[in-house]
Formats: C-alpha cells, sequence, structure tokens
C-alpha cells in the first residue's frame, strides 16, 4: 500500500528525469554548454518543487490515504510509519533522478548507472541485509536503509553533475 502511495512521487519525478535529459541533450547540441548545465539545475529545481509539493500532501493526509487502499488497522498504521518514512528522502530522490536525467541528455550515462548501482549494492542491500537478517530488526530498517541509500545517490550524482567534467567529455 505504501509503495502504490509513494509512485505518485516517483512518478512526477521520472518525468522530469526524461525531460532534463532532452533540454540538456538540445542545449548541448546547440553548443551552450553553460546553458545546458543551468538549465539542467533549474529543471531539478523545479522537479523538487513538486515533488515537495506532493510530499507534504501526502504527510499530511498520510492517514486518510492509506484508509482509502485498506480498511485493516495494523495496514493503515504501517503504511503511515512507512509513509513518513520514506517521503524524508523524496526530495533527495528527486534530485538524484532529475540531475541524472540532465547526465544521460548529454551522453553521461555510464556514470549515472554506476553511481546508482553503488547506493543500491553498497548501501542499500548491504545495510537491509545487516539489519533484517543478522540483527533481526524489522522492517523499518529496511526503509532507512532505502532513506541512506537515496542520500548516497543522489550526493553521487550531484558531485558528478557540478563537477562539470561531463561537459568536456561532449563530442
Amino acid at each position: 500500500v505504501g509503495l502504490r502511495i509513494e509512485s505518485v512521487i516517483y512518478l512526477p519525478a521520472f518525468a522530469f528525469n526524461m525531460a532534463n535529459a532532452v533540454v540538456v541533450g538540445n542545449v548541448l547540441g546547440e553548443g551552450k554548454e553553460k546553458d545546458a548545465f543551468r538549465s539542467g539545475l533549474v529543471t531539478a529545481w523545479i522537479g523538487v518543487g513538486m515533488v515537495m509539493t506532493l510530499v507534504i500532501t501526502v504527510v499530511l493526509n498520510a492517514r486518510w490515504i492509506a484508509s482509502l487502499l485498506s480498511s485493516d488497522a495494523k495496514v493503515i498504521q504501517e503504511c503511515v510509519k512507512y509513509i513518513y518514512i520514506s517521503m524524508i528522502s523524496e526530495p533527495f530522490m528527486a534530485w538524484g533522478v532529475i540531475l541524472g536525467g540532465g547526465l544521460s541528455g548529454a551522453g553521461d550515462t555510464k556514470s549515472v548507472m554506476t553511481r546508482v548501482a553503488l547506493s543500491l549494492w553498497l548501501v542499500r542491500i548491504p545495510l537491509a541485509y545487516l539489519f533484517v537478517v543478522l540483527l533481526g530488526f524489522g522492517a523499518v530498517s529496511v526503509w532507512w536503509s532505502m532513506n541512506l541509500s537515496q542520500f548516497l545517490q543522489a550526493f553521487l550524482i550531484t558531485k558528478r553533475y557540478l563537477n562539470r567534467t561531463w561537459l568536456k567529455n561532449i563530442g
């Protein structure tokens, strides 16, 4: 149930990812590297603003939204807990995903894939395994592992984007 609710936020973030790929790619195609860099950031800020609006709306209405999807009190309670935890990383997820779209539009897809894979395989999966299998913590620890991997992913993609080396590798 929580994932169905969260998809309301994923979808716009991925739409901005694709839009940023087109924007950055087209502006680079015109030979305007500084404008491409700036346009990618503007698109990311607009996308994060939209995601923040959705996050606030979902958090403020979490119990009501969850009750639309389930009548089971325990499911609603766990869903609300999931929403509160997962929404913390949503703006960071959106930022990283949207800037990743800009990098992809510039042809820097390998760096995006590498950063996403590292955050999943070196943070999310090992931490979830550690917390659940080895330490016996519950699902909440998996949700926090997801958040930590989202923070790392956004950081790594932001660092790549801001260092501008992807602009030097064009053509």
